[in-house]
């Protein structure tokens, strides 16, 4: 599976926490290639990727 970067928007609303929403159509890097797993991808050790419901996510930068 070949899986590209999308840019984000993220809002501020707590202390180093907020939610993010992805755009559409905005790129970044190039496309990687990844086997899918039950219903996620493993990016790498640390990372996974699964279909986005077009929800907001919670984020955080704490730490």
């Amino acid at each position: 599976m070949r899986l590209r970067l999308l840019d984000l928007r993220i809002t501020e609303n707590g202390y180093m926490c907020g939610t993010t929403v992805m755009i559409p159509g905005a790129f970044k890097g190039e496309a990687l290639s990844h086997y899918m797993t039950k219903n996620y991808i493993r990016i790498d050790s640390c990372r996974i990727a699964w279909k986005w419901d077009g929800q907001p996510c919670r984020c955080s930068w704490y730490g």
